[in-house]
C-alpha cells in the first residue's frame, strides 16, 4: 500500500515536469525566429490600417471600423499562433503573445482610425 501511494505521488510530481519540459522557452528563441515574429506583427498592424481605410465610409464609427478592421485582419493572427505552436513553444505563451500582439496593434491603431474619421475621409 505504501509503494503504491509513494509511485501515484512521485508520477504526480514528475509527469507535469515532463510535460513541461516538451515545450520550447521563450528564452529558447533564436534570431531569426524573433525577426519573423516581429514580422508577423508589422504585417498584421499593416493589415488594420489599410482595411481602415477601404471600409472606412461603411461604418460610422471607429469602435466599428476598427471591429471590422480586425474582423479582416484575424487570419494573420491565426497564422502566427499556428506557426508558433508549430515551433513548439507553450500554448500559455503562444495565446499571450498573439493577445498582446493583438492589443498593441489595435492600441497603436486606434488613434490613426480617430483621426480618418474625423477628416471625414
Amino acid at each position: 500500500m505504501k509503494k503504491t501511494i509513494f509511485t501515484i505521488l512521485l508520477l504526480s510530481v514528475t509527469l507535469p515536469a515532463l510535460q513541461a519540459a516538451e515545450y520550447r522557452s521563450p528564452t529558447d528563441m533564436n534570431a531569426d525566429e524573433r525577426v519573423m515574429l516581429f514580422s508577423m506583427v508589422k504585417d498584421y498592424s499593416s493589415c488594420i490600417r489599410e482595411n481602415a481605410m477601404q471600409l472606412n465610409a461603411d461604418y460610422p464609427g471607429v469602435r466599428e471600423l476598427a471591429d471590422a478592421a480586425m474582423g479582416k485582419c484575424s487570419a494573420k493572427l491565426v497564422e502566427m499562433e499556428q506557426k508558433m505552436t508549430t515551433m513548439n513553444f507553450d500554448p500559455g505563451f503562444v495565446k499571450g503573445y498573439v493577445s498582446h500582439s493583438r492589443n498593441r496593434v489595435v492600441r497603436q491603431a486606434l488613434p490613426e482610425i480617430m483621426r480618418l474619421k474625423a477628416s471625414g475621409n
